[in-house]
Protein backbone atom coordinates (compact mmCIF):
# COMPACT_ATOMS: atom_id res chain seq x y z
CA UNK A 1 0.00 0.00 0.00
CA UNK A 2 2.93 2.34 1.00
CA UNK A 3 5.16 1.20 -1.92
CA UNK A 4 2.15 2.03 -4.47
CA UNK A 5 1.40 5.77 -2.74
CA UNK A 6 5.09 6.71 -3.32
CA UNK A 7 4.98 4.77 -6.94
CA UNK A 8 2.38 7.25 -7.41
CA UNK A 9 3.83 10.17 -6.10
CA UNK A 10 7.05 9.87 -7.98
CA UNK A 11 5.29 9.80 -11.37
CA UNK A 12 3.50 12.45 -10.57
CA UNK A 13 6.59 14.78 -9.74
CA UNK A 14 7.92 13.13 -13.06
CA UNK A 15 5.14 14.58 -15.04
CA UNK A 16 5.79 17.42 -13.06
CA UNK A 17 8.97 17.83 -14.00
CA UNK A 18 8.40 16.78 -17.40
CA UNK A 19 5.68 19.68 -17.84
CA UNK A 20 7.99 22.05 -16.56
CA UNK A 21 10.59 21.26 -18.87
CA UNK A 22 8.52 21.54 -21.59
CA UNK A 23 7.10 24.94 -20.62
CA UNK A 24 10.45 26.40 -20.28
CA UNK A 25 11.25 25.33 -23.80
CA UNK A 26 8.36 26.50 -25.60
CA UNK A 27 8.45 29.42 -23.33
CA UNK A 28 8.59 32.85 -25.65
CA UNK A 29 10.26 36.00 -24.95
CA UNK A 30 7.03 38.66 -24.41
CA UNK A 31 5.71 36.74 -21.28
CA UNK A 32 9.35 36.11 -19.80
CA UNK A 33 9.96 40.24 -20.45
CA UNK A 34 6.68 40.70 -18.39
CA UNK A 35 7.46 37.92 -15.78
CA UNK A 36 11.16 39.62 -15.86
CA UNK A 37 9.45 42.71 -14.71
CA UNK A 38 7.38 41.26 -11.96
CA UNK A 39 10.59 39.89 -10.87
CA UNK A 40 12.31 43.33 -10.86
CA UNK A 41 9.58 45.28 -9.18
CA UNK A 42 8.76 43.15 -6.62
CA UNK A 43 13.10 42.99 -6.00
CA UNK A 44 13.15 47.03 -5.62
CA UNK A 45 9.92 47.23 -3.96
CA UNK A 46 11.40 44.78 -1.21
CA UNK A 47 14.61 46.76 -1.15
CA UNK A 48 12.52 49.97 -0.98
CA UNK A 49 10.54 48.65 1.92
CA UNK A 50 12.94 47.22 4.62
CA UNK A 51 16.00 49.05 5.70
CA UNK A 52 19.15 47.99 4.29
CA UNK A 53 20.52 46.05 7.68
CA UNK A 54 17.50 43.64 6.63
CA UNK A 55 18.11 43.20 3.26
CA UNK A 56 21.83 42.68 3.32
CA UNK A 57 21.59 40.48 6.22
CA UNK A 58 20.38 36.48 5.75
CA UNK A 59 16.53 37.66 5.77
CA UNK A 60 17.45 39.13 2.53
CA UNK A 61 17.64 36.07 0.58
CA UNK A 62 13.91 34.91 1.93
CA UNK A 63 12.74 38.62 0.52
CA UNK A 64 14.52 37.94 -2.98
CA UNK A 65 12.44 34.34 -2.61
CA UNK A 66 9.22 36.22 -1.94
CA UNK A 67 9.85 38.76 -4.92
CA UNK A 68 10.50 35.83 -6.66
CA UNK A 69 7.08 34.15 -6.25
CA UNK A 70 5.19 36.33 -8.23
CA UNK A 71 6.94 35.94 -11.77
CA UNK A 72 6.58 32.31 -10.88
CA UNK A 73 3.16 31.73 -9.92
CA UNK A 74 1.21 34.99 -11.50
CA UNK A 75 -2.08 33.52 -11.98
CA UNK A 76 -2.28 32.75 -8.02
CA UNK A 77 -3.09 34.78 -5.01
CA UNK A 78 0.65 34.94 -4.03
CA UNK A 79 1.09 38.54 -5.40
CA UNK A 80 -1.68 39.96 -2.59
CA UNK A 81 0.67 38.41 0.07
CA UNK A 82 3.93 39.70 -1.28
CA UNK A 83 2.89 43.28 -1.97
CA UNK A 84 1.77 43.06 2.02
CA UNK A 85 5.03 41.81 3.04
CA UNK A 86 6.56 44.90 1.33
CA UNK A 87 3.86 47.49 3.19
CA UNK A 88 4.83 45.86 6.57
CA UNK A 89 8.41 46.40 5.92
CA UNK A 90 8.14 49.71 5.12
CA UNK A 91 5.66 50.35 7.91
CA UNK A 92 7.75 48.70 10.23
CA UNK A 93 10.95 50.63 9.16
CA UNK A 94 9.31 54.13 9.66
CA UNK A 95 6.67 53.67 12.88
CA UNK A 96 8.51 50.73 14.44
CA UNK A 97 12.29 51.14 13.92
CA UNK A 98 12.23 55.43 13.19
CA UNK A 99 13.61 55.28 9.50
CA UNK A 100 12.66 58.90 8.34
CA UNK A 101 10.22 58.92 5.81
CA UNK A 102 11.29 60.34 2.55
CA UNK A 103 9.22 61.42 -0.27
CA UNK A 104 11.62 59.51 -3.64
CA UNK A 105 11.28 56.41 -1.12
CA UNK A 106 7.90 56.28 -0.47
CA UNK A 107 7.17 57.07 -4.72
CA UNK A 108 9.42 54.76 -5.94
CA UNK A 109 8.09 51.91 -3.52
CA UNK A 110 4.62 52.23 -4.53
CA UNK A 111 5.49 52.51 -7.84
CA UNK A 112 7.09 49.28 -7.75
CA UNK A 113 4.37 47.88 -5.88
CA UNK A 114 1.85 49.04 -8.78
CA UNK A 115 4.14 47.23 -12.05
CA UNK A 116 4.26 44.40 -10.09
CA UNK A 117 0.66 43.73 -9.22
CA UNK A 118 -0.10 45.14 -13.14
CA UNK A 119 2.67 43.05 -14.61
CA UNK A 120 1.33 40.39 -12.73
CA UNK A 121 -2.29 41.11 -14.04
CA UNK A 122 -0.83 41.25 -17.68
CA UNK A 123 1.44 37.48 -17.25
CA UNK A 124 -2.30 36.38 -15.34
CA UNK A 125 -3.53 36.90 -18.72
CA UNK A 126 -0.64 35.80 -20.95
CA UNK A 127 0.24 32.36 -21.91
CA UNK A 128 4.05 31.27 -21.34
CA UNK A 129 4.14 30.67 -24.87
CA UNK A 130 2.28 33.22 -26.20
CA UNK A 131 3.96 35.25 -29.30
CA UNK A 132 3.35 38.85 -28.34
CA UNK A 133 3.83 41.99 -30.94
CA UNK A 134 6.72 44.57 -29.38
CA UNK A 135 4.28 47.29 -30.01
CA UNK A 136 1.66 45.41 -27.01
CA UNK A 137 3.93 45.68 -24.54
CA UNK A 138 5.17 48.89 -25.36
CA UNK A 139 2.32 50.43 -25.21
CA UNK A 140 1.30 49.04 -21.95
CA UNK A 141 4.66 49.46 -20.34
CA UNK A 142 4.21 53.03 -21.28
CA UNK A 143 0.26 53.57 -19.90
CA UNK A 144 1.94 52.14 -17.15
CA UNK A 145 4.62 54.53 -16.75
CA UNK A 146 1.87 57.24 -17.62
CA UNK A 147 0.09 56.40 -14.39
CA UNK A 148 2.79 56.18 -12.30
CA UNK A 149 4.01 59.74 -13.23
CA UNK A 150 0.94 61.22 -13.22
CA UNK A 151 0.52 59.57 -9.55
CA UNK A 152 3.81 61.13 -8.65
CA UNK A 153 3.04 64.34 -9.58
CA UNK A 154 -0.32 64.63 -8.32
CA UNK A 155 1.11 63.52 -4.99
CA UNK A 156 4.03 66.08 -5.13
CA UNK A 157 1.42 68.85 -5.62
CA UNK A 158 -0.54 67.59 -2.94
CA UNK A 159 2.04 67.66 -0.51
CA UNK A 160 3.36 70.79 -1.71
CA UNK A 161 0.03 72.14 -1.42
CA UNK A 162 -0.75 70.84 1.78
CA UNK A 163 3.28 72.51 3.17
CA UNK A 164 1.55 75.89 2.16
CA UNK A 165 -1.35 75.62 3.97
CA UNK A 166 -0.25 74.05 7.01
CA UNK A 167 -1.65 71.15 6.75
CA UNK A 168 -5.70 72.12 6.68
CA UNK A 169 -6.37 70.73 3.35
CA UNK A 170 -5.46 67.34 4.03
CA UNK A 171 -9.04 66.55 5.62
CA UNK A 172 -10.41 68.63 3.04
CA UNK A 173 -8.39 66.18 -0.08
CA UNK A 174 -9.13 62.50 1.90
CA UNK A 175 -12.96 63.50 2.05
CA UNK A 176 -12.60 64.71 -1.43
CA UNK A 177 -10.59 62.04 -2.46
CA UNK A 178 -13.46 59.48 -0.74
CA UNK A 179 -16.02 60.90 -2.12
CA UNK A 180 -14.77 60.80 -5.92
CA UNK A 181 -13.74 56.84 -5.35
CA UNK A 182 -17.57 55.88 -4.06
CA UNK A 183 -18.71 58.19 -7.56
CA UNK A 184 -16.56 56.14 -9.72
CA UNK A 185 -17.71 53.06 -8.11
CA UNK A 186 -20.92 53.82 -8.96
CA UNK A 187 -20.59 55.04 -12.11
CA UNK A 188 -18.86 51.46 -12.47
CA UNK A 189 -21.20 49.07 -11.13
CA UNK A 190 -24.01 50.96 -13.11
CA UNK A 191 -22.38 50.63 -16.60
CA UNK A 192 -21.91 46.25 -15.39
CA UNK A 193 -25.80 46.31 -14.59
CA UNK A 194 -26.07 48.09 -18.08
CA UNK A 195 -23.57 46.03 -20.20
CA UNK A 196 -25.51 42.66 -18.66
Amino acid sequence: MILHDLREMRSGLVSRIHRWRAMIARATPGPLLVRGGIFFAGVLAMVLAYPSTVVFARYGILLLVLATLPALFPRTMIVTPVILVAAAGWVIATVGLGHPVTLWRLVALAGALYLMHNAAALSAQLPYDAIVAGEVLLRWFARSGLVLVGTAVLAVYLLVIDELLSGRVTLLATLAGFGIAIGITLVLARQLRQVD
